[in-house]
């Protein structure tokens, strides 16, 4: 069995026994199976660093549902260890990780904090979303605000902009978690988790903050 972006809860290891090869995939599970997942923590880091090298200082972090999939909470403890290096003030709102629930949590981000220059949706879908509702609003992706997604799936190219984005070696875990099946046979018996390299791959959703607009000189006669 492969188990997909799942925590493994007490109750399948139960049902499941120590007799069915099990490997979880996109999950570090850290328990008695092997697991297939990039440091979600580091590359949330990674992606929050990415937007304050750009030089975004009001940075919302739009994440999934924090009692849902484990690798939420790992992808928020980066974006709040960068932004706290930073001494930059977190912006956190709540989705489900699907399209739908992005435009409801980005008027929460909005709501906290009008003025931010760059979102990172901790989904593709929600990264979409995104950029679509602030399109919506009347605010231009990336010149008003950047927008960066997580995952780099089909959906961070069905958007316009292109959704910058952080990507997974998906197929490649794929790969792996197969050939682990095939040779290993049986589940470990203690935790053999192996960490895949991810990468920031840049599209048009994300650039360089805009410097403000400097006011018109005054004329004489308003001096």
């Amino acid at each position: 069995m492969i188990l997909i972006s799942a925590a493994i809860t007490p109750e399948m290891r139960r049902a499941l026994g120590s007799g069915i090869p099990l490997v979880s995939v996109a999950i570090r599970d850290g328990q008695r199976f092997p697991s297939l997942a990039i440091d979600d923590e580091v590359a949330a880091y990674d992606g929050t660093r990415h937007l304050i090298a750009l030089g975004h200082r009001r940075i919302g972090l739009l994440a999934g549902d924090p009692d849902s999939v484990l690798v939420n909470t790992a992808r928020k403890r980066g974006y709040l260890r960068a932004m706290s290096e930073a001494a930059l003030v977190p912006v956190i709102a709540h989705g489900n990780s699907l399209y739908d629930s992005a435009p409801p949590a980005l008027a929460d981000l909005l709501a906290r904090d009008a003025g931010l220059t760059a979102v990172f949706a901790l989904s593709d879908e929600m990264g979409a979303a995104v950029v679509n509702e602030l399109q919506r609003r009347g605010r231009r992706v990336p010149d008003d605000v950047s927008v960066l997604g997580f995952d780099n799936t089909r959906t961070s190219q069905h958007v316009h902009p292109a959704l910058s984005t952080i990507a997974q070696p998906l197929e490649r875990m794929g790969e792996l978690a197969v050939e682990r099946l095939l040779t290993d046979g049986l589940p470990s018996t203690g935790p053999v988790p192996r960490i895949l390299p991810h990468r920031l791959i840049e599209r048009g959703s994300t650039a360089p903050i805009r410097p403000a607009r400097p006011n018109p000189p005054r004329n004489k006669e308003q001096s």
